[in-house]
């Protein structure tokens, strides 16, 4: 019995890990896009703003996705 609930807490940190990695990846992809879509095509946005809350929405995303993978780890 106890072989087959650590095999599915096993299974639900991978699960849970591979999540906020993807989530992680997303975030800093979406800040890369954003950056470069500035740069690139409004260089004077109407909205500076909800750019910048963009920009840190998309920061804490990634920290605290961090954070929760590391709680994976132990």
């Amino acid at each position: 019995m106890s072989t087959d609930v650590t095999q599915q807490r096993q299974q639900s940190a991978k699960l849970g890990f591979d999540y906020f990695k993807h989530l992680t990846t997303l975030s800093t992809g979406s800040i890369v896009f954003l950056g470069s879509l500035l740069e690139k095509l409004f260089t004077e946005p109407a909205w500076k703003p909800l750019v910048y809350i963009s920009f840190a929405g998309f920061v804490i995303c990634v920290v605290a996705s961090v954070f929760a993978m590391l709680s994976f780890c132990h």
